[in-house]
């Protein structure tokens, strides 16, 4: 068996190599801070993900991207017991698909999430990061389709501490499945 004919199944942190003709790599950061201390941190436009070929060096060498990205507004709303609202936090999903090398495949860039509002009662801070937790090929490996798994992970904490992840699939062909929110 020739060595591009084998599937390699290699696992890193930030990658999974699918096989020789279609290796993806997240080339950008794979874990931000997007809320710290109830506020938005100072690099939620610059920070995202992405995942690409792993023989390039930069979404440039791509062609045929969106022209404009996808955007899916969510919000999170948690209330106390006493019924009062402690946090409303409105944000965006964004991201980039479609870009393909010499006209294969369909890959995505610009991954993140923005906060578009946050208010959170007095004597409770509020903290959520990004992650993204795998990616994959959902195509074949002569027209691969990138994925990637995001996670939102938030941390709600005064007297009591409210802990939750709402995770996201989203794909080279512009596809986005909300998967939970808990």
């Amino acid at each position: 068996m020739a060595a591009s004919d084998r599937n390699i199944l290699t696992t890193t942190p930030t990658s999974i190599l699918i096989d020789d003709a279609s290796a993806l790599f997240n080339k950008a950061k794979s874990v931000w801070s997007i809320i710290s201390k109830n506020a938005a941190t100072a690099d939620i436009h610059t920070t995202h993900g992405n995942v690409l070929p792993a023989n390039i060096n930069s979404p440039l060498d791509l062609q045929s991207w969106s022209s404009s990205p996808v955007s899916r507004s969510s919000s999170l709303t948690i209330y106390s017991r006493l019924g009062l609202r402690v946090l409303q936090f409105d944000y965006d999903l964004e991201f980039l698909y479609g870009g393909s090398l010499n006209g294969r495949g369909a890959y995505l860039d610009g991954i993140t999430v923005v906060p578009s509002r946050i208010t959170v009662a007095w004597c409770y801070v509020f903290n959520a990061n990004v992650e993204i937790t795998s990616i994959r090929n959902v195509g074949t490996s002569d027209n691969p389709i990138a994925a990637a798994h995001i996670e939102l992970k938030y941390q709600l904490k005064a007297l009591s501490r409210v802990e939750g992840t709402t995770s996201f699939d989203v794909k080279g062909d512009g596809r986005v499945d909300i998967l939970h929110m808990k």
